[in-house]
C-alpha cells in the first residue's frame, strides 16, 4: 500500500481585522510502525520521548500536551538548547524530526502528553 500516513495541518490568526492563514495536506509511505501512545513527561531531567518501533528517522511526531497548567519542552538534544518547541497546556506540536530520539521535560510538575508517530 501506499499513502498509508496523512498530515492535515492549519493556522490562522485574526487580530484588529486583520487575518492570516497557513495550511499543509500531506501524504507519505509508513515503512515501520506507528504508535498512539500516552506518555507521562516527567520535570527533574530530560529524558527520551517512547517512539516504540518507528525507526531512527520517523516521518512525523505529533506531541500533544494534556496538562492544564504546566509545558513541556521538547528537543533533539538532553540539554534542550539545540531548536527547544515549548508545548503550552492543551497545545501540541508536529514535528518532522531527522532523528527518531526527541527529548521532553515539564516544567513545574510532570506532565500527560500524547505522543502520535509513524516511520
Amino acid at each position: 500500500m501506499a499513502n498509508e500516513i496523512s498530515s492535515n495541518i492549519s493556522a490562522s490568526v485574526n487580530f484588529q481585522g486583520q487575518s492570516v492563514n497557513g495550511s499543509f495536506t500531506g501524504n507519505a509511505n509508513l515503512t515501520t510502525s506507528f504508535i498512539g501512545d500516552e506518555q507521562i513527561i516527567g520535570n527533574t531531567s530530560a529524558a527520551t520521548l517512547l517512539l516504540g518501533n518507528v525507526g531512527s528517522a520517523p516521518v512525523f511526531v505529533f506531541i500533544k500536551n494534556m496538562d492544564a497548567t504546566n509545558y513541556i519542552t521538547v528537543d533533539a538534544v538532553s540539554a534542550l538548547n539545540a531548536f527547544p518547541q515549548k508545548i503550552l497546556p492543551g497545545n501540541g506540536v508536529y514535528l518532522t524530526p531527522l532523528t527518531g530520539t526527541i527529548y521532553a521535560q515539564a516544567n513545574t510538575a510532570p506532565c500527560k502528553a500524547f505522543v502520535v508517530s509513524a516511520g
